[in-house]
């Protein structure tokens, strides 16, 4: 198919090379001619509306509309005769004094309708006679010659209009000869226009099918490109929800591997990297090396004469030498060969890197290879999963003992707190009765002083001063112990510092180790839950007691209404409530003597019955 181009190349649309180009299209040029007209005929009939709007006076009749459009002047026929009659029109206006003579001896012929036409030389020379035979007057002639002027000029207007309308017609022939080829060139370009036409809407067919059958194409590889990516992605997702199975899989199998499986593999590919290092680098210097010694081969040849050449130089000195010392010299000449040689080596290993720095400069380089599976087996999975289910039950088992233990030390602590608490505030009120009572036994002296000072009473004072010492040993005997000191200020300083030193103990035993608290905590607990067994033990044991006396009462009741002979049986008496609390209470106080002593490592029983002595002692 021939290429057309694009619309781009051939311009607008108004180019005649574009494709969409129509030649019979009317040209936005004419627009301007449509608005003239349009303009004309408003003007037209704005001086229609005006001349109907004159007066009378002022209107046009008829005949002068007539003679006014009729009138032609020369100058508008010189105006509207063609370019080729100029020359005729001014030849014609050159001889009209010819054309007025002959106008003139042609009047009275004129004026009769005389059909013939006279010559040229009858009207001069009758012009002659009647110029000297005719006697009219001046005014006559004069209107005459106007006459014939007039006719002559009206005739010669009519052959200018004559003529110009023959010009006229010759040029609406022309241009109508002229129109026809401009209108056969026309159809021609218009047939030609309208085939091509048809050649394009042809090709335009024949490219809308090709590209219709190609979007076909198009549209049918899409779609299956389309349904094989759907394929893919659904295959790519199972991939990946498999690849996030094998991974999770994985991972478990990494949480179940033993520690030790992962260190030992990890110790022995780091030994392999190790190795591999190793061996580069020992080949890199064995390299080296040989090439140190291969220049060194090259080289040994020069390095050897010019020890020959130094030794021929010194060869006259040592010709006087004889034994040893000329041995010695040869040894010596041999040693310099060596050091020579040796020296060389050394300036070529200097362009070689050292052996630390090519083990410095070369990497280790991983194999890329993962640590092997621990798990090869599926008997290993079981044992592992047999020993985590066994570990699990021990650590459950644990737990339970744990929160036993946890149990009966919260009990234990929260009794221990009660019990410290009501310790406490006994200490409390043992301390302000102690402080009471050194106000008092202060005040004693005081007065007791003011009477020594005033010297009387001796023997009352005296005896008041032993009750005092009394009362303070006894104080001090229950508190303390064993009196040291002689004076009794000394003796009630130690009771404040013993009471200042209980409450100080007091007041840490609420901030001992959280694990002590806890074991406190379920020990108090166990210790309260086995005192509740007992208490509802005994009470279950009370209500039966007193059901079955109640039974035994409506039995005797009933048997002396019927007079049975049956003798009735009586059962023991209950124990005494009030005894058995007493004897709980007793127990319990000496089981938890017993844990404290345990817990805190001091005689509970002697502090409780020193406690319990200074209180009777006190009140």
């Amino acid at each position: 198919m021939e290429d057309r181009g694009t619309p781009e190349s051939f311009g607008s649309v108004t180019s005649p090379k574009h494709p969409g180009y129509n030649p019979y299209k009317l040209p936005n040029s004419n627009a301007s001619i449509r608005r003239h007209g349009e303009r004309q005929r408003q003007r037209e009939e704005a001086v229609a509306v005006e001349r109907k709007q004159l007066p009378v006076s002022r209107k046009y009749t008829a005949s002068s509309m007539a003679s006014k459009n009729n009138r032609l002047r020369p100058v508008d026929i010189f105006l509207t005769q063609p370019k080729d009659a100029e020359a005729a029109t001014l030849a014609a206006i050159e001889t009209r004094s010819v054309l007025a003579l002959i106008m003139d001896a042609d009047v009275d012929r004129v004026k009769t309708q005389e059909p013939t036409t006279p010559s040229l030389p009858s009207i001069v020379a009758k012009q002659s006679q009647s110029r000297f035979s005719t006697r009219e007057s001046r005014h006559t002639f004069l209107e005459n010659r106007k006459n014939v002027l007039r006719l002559r000029m009206a005739s010669e207007m009519k052959r200018a209009e004559i003529a110009r309308l023959d010009l006229e017609a010759r040029g609406k022939e022309e241009a109508l000869a002229r129109s026809e080829e401009l209108a056969e060139e026309k159809i021609n370009s218009f047939d030609a226009f309208l085939k091509s036409y048809d050649t394009r809407a042809h090709e335009a067919m024949t490219k809308t099918d090709t590209v219709t059958a190609l979007k076909s194409d198009k549209i049918n590889k899409v779609r299956y490109l389309k349904e094989h990516v759907l394929v893919l992605e659904r295959e790519t997702s199972r991939l990946r929800t498999f690849k996030q199975e094998l991974n999770r899989y994985r991972k478990f199998l990494a949480d179940i591997t033993p520690e030790e499986w992962f260190v030992t593999k990890t110790h022995e590919k780091r030994e392999r990297k190790r190795k591999r290092k190793e061996r580069k680098v020992a080949e890199e210097w064995t390299r080296i090396r040989s090439s140190i010694e291969s220049n060194l081969e090259l080289e040994l040849q020069s390095i050897r004469n010019a020890w020959e050449e130094r030794n021929r130089r010194t060869a006259s000195s040592r010709r006087g030498l004889r034994g040893k010392s000329r041995e010695a010299a040869q040894r010596a000449a041999e040693g310099e060969l060596d050091g020579m040689i040796s020296k060389r080596r050394e300036e070529l290993s200097k362009e070689y890197p050292s052996r630390t720095e090519l083990e410095r400069s070369i990497e280790s380089e991983s194999s890329g290879e993962e640590i092997p599976a621990y798990f090869t087996e599926p008997e290993q999975l079981v044992d592992i999963f047999t020993a985590l289910e066994d570990k699990n039950l021990l650590a459950i088992q644990l737990e339970a003992e744990s929160d036993q233990v946890l149990a009966g030390l919260t009990s234990k602590l929260e009794e221990t707190e009660r019990t410290a608490g009501m310790r406490k505030e006994e200490l409390r009120e043992q301390k302000r009765n102690l402080e009471k009572t050194a106000r008092m036994e202060q005040k004693a002296c005081r007065a007791l002083s003011a009477a020594l000072v005033d010297k009387s009473g001796t023997d009352k004072v005296d005896a008041e001063l032993q009750h005092v010492e009394k009362k303070v040993l006894e104080l001090y005997s229950c508190i303390i112990g064993e009196s040291q000191f002689a004076e009794i200020s000394h003796m009630l300083e130690g009771v404040e510092a013993r009471i200042e030193e209980i409450g100080g103990e007091l007041d840490d035993l609420g901030e001992q180790d959280g694990e002590l608290i806890n074991d406190l905590e379920k020990q108090v607990e166990k210790t309260r839950r086995d005192r509740m067994r007992v208490q509802k033990a005994e009470d279950h044991k009370q209500k039966v007691e007193q059901r079955l006396m109640a039974a035994y009462q409506r039995m005797e009741s009933s048997s002396k209404g019927r007079g049975t002979v049956k003798p009735i049986r009586f059962r023991s008496s209950p124990q005494d409530a009030t005894k058995n609390k007493k004897q709980a209470a007793e127990d319990a106080r000496k089981r938890r003597e017993q844990e404290y002593s345990k817990l805190l490592g001091v005689n509970a029983a002697e502090i409780g019955a020193r406690r319990r002595s200074s209180g009777s002692i006190l009140h």
